[in-house]
């Protein structure tokens, strides 16, 4: 199987243009990373007690408008779904991210997704032996479970969004 997976492609420019009203709000790590829905504190699975971070999302209606939209754009494509960590990730010029691998039950149960929102032709992601640069408004489907980095060889930051998510269970009624 291809360790990137184009899904879909979702209209970004409403949210992509507000990016820089809300560029206060992320950490200053590398990458630096703004947290949107988020294990809800003291909750026993983080798998399943999810809260939206007021921080991010109390003013910010294009990121709550176009999470909406991924989330009907998505469930015409696979059923229902429901979200879990979802974040949005600045990586400056010059910076390459350690190589990592996710596993454990949450990883297991949920497809991470990324969307970038704006980007340059100096961005790579790479999941095991695969590397791609997605173009924006498209939602593609990252393997996490192989070792996975990211570069930005370009001269101005890329921000990605980032979801994970998995089907949502049938209910018994």
């Amino acid at each position: 199987m291809a360790n990137f997976v184009p899904l879909l492609f979702v209209d970004h420019i409403d949210l992509a243009g507000s990016l820089r009203r809300h560029e206060g709000l992320y950490d200053h790590g590398t990458p630096r990373i703004l947290p949107v829905h988020v294990p809800r504190k003291g909750s026993e699975d983080d798998d399943e007690d999810f809260v939206y971070l007021a921080s991010t999302m109390g003013k910010w209606v294009e990121l709550k408008n176009f999470l909406g939209r991924i989330k009907r754009e998505a469930e015409r494509l696979t059923g229902p779904i429901e979200f879990g960590r979802i974040w949005i990730e600045m990586l400056d010029p010059g910076v390459t991210l350690p190589w990592t691998t996710e596993s454990g039950p949450y990883i297991e149960r949920h497809t991470r997704v990324y969307m970038a929102l704006r980007t340059n032709p100096g961005v790579l992601m790479v999941s095991g032996c695969e590397a791609a640069s997605p173009a924006p408004g498209w939602v593609t489907a990252v393997n996490v479970r192989v070792p996975c980095t990211a570069i930005n060889m370009g001269q101005h930051p890329c921000v990605h969004l980032v979801l994970d998510w998995k089907r949502k269970e049938p209910t018994d009624g």
